[in-house]
């Protein structure tokens, strides 16, 4: 997330608080485009190996004139390639597409707006510090209401306040 919520400082503007959050939706629908043509490939591998298992191993072992030992050879080593295609493609697919698009998704979570209970949970610190109540005075002077980035920002300068004092 580019955006920075800190009570010290000013609160971002609401029009970058709805461009960072677009960018995070059109980012996060990349990633699941990414996510489908990852499952399509996955198919096409397990479509091939059944096919070949079917059409031709399957066909060659009921012919006695036919070469057993290669037939016997792809058809022996082909679940140790499923596997390794399926652990590396994991490996990637997890590392491509399930990370960035959990931090994405986060993202997205933090820059939605919070409605008035989720206020309540820090109403009470509201009127006990005045960083807070200054931080909060901009944001109501922007004429929006809070996102879930800054009632976390709040909840950690409380934290480290409380751990100060």
């Amino acid at each position: 997330m580019a955006l920075e919520f800190d009570i010290s400082s000013s609160p971002p503007a609401l029009a970058d608080i709805t461009v960072e959050r677009e960018q995070a939706k059109k980012d996060r629908a990349v990633y699941r485009k990414k996510n489908i043509r990852f499952l399509i490939y996955i198919i096409i591998i397990v479509a091939s190996v059944l096919s070949f298992i079917l059409l031709v191993a399957v066909p060659s072992i009921k012919e006695p004139e036919a070469d057993q030992d290669i037939v016997f050879m792809f058809t022996y080593f082909m679940p140790y390639l499923i596997f390794a295609v399926f652990i590396i493609g994991n490996k990637y697919h997890i590392k491509l597409v399930e990370k960035p698009s959990k931090v994405l998704d986060a993202t997205i979570a933090t820059l939605k707006e919070v409605n008035a209970e989720e206020l309540a949970d820090i109403a009470d610190a509201w009127h006990h510090h005045g960083e807070i109540t200054s931080y909060l005075q901009e944001v109501t002077s922007q004429r929006r209401s809070l996102v879930q980035a800054e009632i976390n920002a709040i909840q950690q300068w409380l934290e480290l306040n409380k751990q100060a004092g």
